[in-house]
């Protein structure tokens, strides 16, 4: 979990962000170009829906350009 307030994911190039319901093991992968705004801990009433992490990328010979912009609010 991110400990933001809220957080704009978007993938510019290779493997796009994957995401998944915490009681479901299926995994959807964002494609390129795609923008995400999840919620962070600091969210108010904030509650785990989605999980989100980058692809694993390493020994497949691929390369990502990730944009991540957290908000600057505490709280």
């Amino acid at each position: 979990m991110d400990n933001v307030h809220s957080r704009l994911i978007c993938t510019y190039a290779g493997p796009g962000t994957q995401l998944r319901h915490p009681d479901d093991p299926a995994v959807v992968e964002l494609p390129s170009g795609s923008a995400l705004i999840v919620k962070g801990k600091r969210y108010p009433d904030f509650e785990l829906t989605t999980l989100h992490r980058s692809p694993p990328i390493e020994g497949r010979n691929v390369k990502r350009f990730l944009l991540v912009v957290d908000d600057a609010r505490e709280s």
